[in-house]
This record gives C-alpha cells, sequence and structure tokens, in this order.
C-alpha cells in the first residue's frame, strides 16, 4: 500500500510540474523539454516493471509534451508574424 502511495505521488508531482507556469516561452519550452528527456530517461533506466512507469510518469510526461508542442507553434507564429513585417 505504501508503494501504491508513493507512486500516486509521483504521479501528482510530475504532472505538477509539467504545468508549472513559467514566465516566458522559451523558458517554458526549455523546462519542458527538460521534463519530457527527464521522464523518458526514467522510464528507461529505472529498475521494475516498465509498464509500471509509464503508468506512474506517463500522464506528467503526456502533459509536458502537449504543452511542449504548443510552446513551439507559438513561438513560431511569434517568429513568423515579427519576421514577415520587415
Amino acid at each position: 500500500m505504501v508503494v501504491i502511495a508513493l507512486l500516486v505521488l509521483i504521479a501528482i508531482a510530475s504532472v505538477a510540474i509539467a504545468a508549472l507556469r513559467t514566465r516566458g516561452p522559451r523558458t517554458r519550452a526549455a523546462f519542458l523539454l527538460l521534463h519530457v528527456v527527464v521522464s523518458v530517461v526514467l522510464i528507461a533506466v529505472l529498475d521494475g516493471p516498465r509498464n509500471l512507469w509509464i503508468i506512474t510518469l506517463g500522464p506528467g510526461l503526456l502533459v509536458a509534451a502537449v504543452r511542449l508542442a504548443t510552446t513551439l507553434v507559438h513561438l513560431g507564429q511569434d517568429r513568423g508574424t515579427s519576421g514577415g513585417s520587415r
């Protein structure tokens, strides 16, 4: 029971970290990319059944990946609008 509670806390922390607000879009993109990389590495190297780590870290990884994608799209749009006006 303690192990399940710990895994749930890890999952909640992962999602909470992925949902943190940051000031600038570049900082947000770097932070979210770091979150995605760390999650994938942890899933790959931690002992135990890989499915368990995917279930535990997957939700935060998914939130971070979606936020990273939307942040990169917004950065691309901002760059396109500022670069095309010259």
